[in-house]
């Protein structure tokens, strides 16, 4: 009797796995799916966490302040920050 509702919720998991990969290429953000922890180098962040000041929102850097905008972020994560709004309003308890 297990074994049949491990197969229901596999076939659910699989169900929810495609339109959640519709859902997220309709959205433009399917790079981000490509992003991946194994793919940072962890000293380069230390640095930036190190350097980080919360109050100004800026890393301190020994040339000078720098900020992130959104567009930066949009150029690193190669997604869009223009185009239409994705409001998606979903059960995730299933």
């Amino acid at each position: 009797m297990a074994r049949s509702y491990v197969q229901c919720d596999l076939a659910k998991c699989c169900r929810d796995r495609v339109r959640l990969q519709s859902i997220i290429q309709a959205s433009g953000l399917s790079a981000l799916t490509k992003c991946t922890y194994k793919k940072t180098r962890k000293t380069l962040i230390a640095a930036f966490v190190e350097r980080w000041q919360p109050e100004t929102n800026t890393f301190h850097l020994p040339f000078g302040e720098m900020s992130i905008t959104l567009e930066d972020v949009s150029m690193l994560l190669k997604i869009p920050v223009m185009g239409k709004v994705v409001d998606l309003s979903f059960d995730v308890q299933g």
